[in-house]
């Protein structure tokens, strides 16, 4: 059965949105990592300030439950735990797009005549007569994008396509796709994939990309918040860029440097040695 954050229930449960409990609070840190070639890893931190639930959590009366549904690939799973910190593995394909990460205490078994001095004072000074399944306590909800594309490195969504509409010796980026698509005509396409694969060239083939991610970078500045999220190319440099500890929305945020970050900058790669 599919657990709520929004359900009403008959007896205190200690939640952000409600003052069931006075002073209290129960708070979970959730995020994705990707381990052994893509593979997603959830990993969990619990806070909660409540005694009597942590009572019950360490009479082993009570537990945590994460519940992690993917609309995509129709994947629900409930996971229980004690610990107040772990991990919980996915095998490759359990998750795609939008997943959602529900954080609970439930009661493990009956618990007969619960009370805490932090109830509100609305419910009187009777206890509560719990069962095993009961919700003790509620996190806000978590969502988040999981697709390969966003750990994936930053070349594998720039997609070189040969387009004769293009004026020769020029380029032209759109980000319309899920994958950024640098246009050029087919004869200049045709040349700069020789200077990728030439150990001398190579560098100054680096040019089109950066140009391409600058430009990407102020598309998405531009645009925060038309709905680009969605697509994997902008997850994947929102990923990258989360790396290096930089924000597109930061009012101050320098796009020129951030690209050359990004590209772990190209300039030093073309450079000759100092020894020679």
């Amino acid at each position: 059965m599919k657990l709520s954050p929004n359900k009403t229930f008959p007896h205190p449960v200690l939640r952000a949105d409600a003052d069931d409990y006075l002073h209290r609070k129960f708070q979970a840190t959730r995020g994705f990592e990707a381990s052994d070639g893509y593979t997603p890893v959830l990993s969990f931190n619990f806070d909660i300030s409540e005694e009597s639930i942590l009572s019950l959590l360490n009479e082993n009366s009570a537990a945590y439950v994460l519940e992690i549904y993917c609309p995509t690939t129709s994947l629900h799973r409930v996971f229980r735990t004690r610990k107040k910190s772990g991990i919980v593995s996915f095998e490759k394909g359990d998750l795609y797009r939008r997943v959602e990460v529900n954080a609970f205490v439930v009661c493990t078994k009956d618990i007969p005549g619960h009370f805490s001095p932090n109830f509100n004072p609305e419910f009187g000074n009777s206890p509560f007569d719990l069962l095993a399944g009961d919700v003790l306590a509620i996190d806000e909800p978590f969502s988040c994008y999981w697709d390969v594309e966003c750990i994936a490195p930053l070349h594998s969504v720039l997609k070189l396509v040969a387009n004769d509409k293009i004026k020769k010796g020029t380029f032209a980026v759109d980000t319309e796709g899920d994958k950024v698509k640098i246009y050029m005509h087919a004869s200049d396409k045709q040349r700069f994939e020789y200077m990728r694969i030439s150990r001398q060239q190579k560098p100054y083939a680096m040019f089109v990309y950066f140009s391409a991610v600058a430009e990407v970078l102020r598309q998405m500045k531009e645009s925060a918040n038309d709905g680009g999220q969605d697509k994997r190319w902008y997850r994947a440099i929102e990923h990258q860029m989360n790396e290096i500890g930089k924000d597109v929305a930061s009012p101050s945020i320098d796009l020129f440097a951030t690209a050359q970050e990004l590209m772990r900058k190209p300039f030093a790669g073309i450079l000759p040695d100092q020894n020679d």
